[in-house]
């Protein structure tokens, strides 16, 4: 394992079927996710443009990766199988990736001031 990947795995908070759940891992992700709620309080047009800056920047990575690993010389159908292996009884450790997006998406069904939402 690469220094990268070490980074953050201090502090081991839990676990969940098996995976260690780290307090450096849990306190970036808390980190982004206020960072999120911040701009959500400054402004649902300031969080709109970023969250289309981010969705653009992620379908572009998705587009360009998907195209280098089909003309790169290495491609093979034996690097499709995931390199952890794979069990039904695996979980993905919930990252509580929902909801920061909440503001804006209220702003839009509700018929009144931006300013209100806050």
């Amino acid at each position: 394992m690469d220094e990268s990947a070490v980074i953050l795995k201090w502090g081991l908070h839990y676990q969940v079927v098996g995976y260690d759940v780290w307090l450096g891992e849990m306190l970036l992700a808390m980190g982004i996710l206020i960072l999120f709620g911040i701009l959500n309080i400054l402004g649902v047009k300031k969080a709109g443009i970023v969250q289309t800056i981010l969705a653009a920047l992620l379908g572009i990575s998705v587009v360009t990766l998907t195209i280098a690993a089909l003309v790169s010389s290495k491609t093979s159908l034996a690097n499709m199988a995931p390199w952890w292996g794979f069990h039904k009884s695996d979980a993905i450790v919930p990252w509580a990736y929902v909801g920061f997006d909440t503001i804006p998406q209220a702003a839009e069904e509700f018929k009144f001031s931006y300013k209100k939402v806050s």
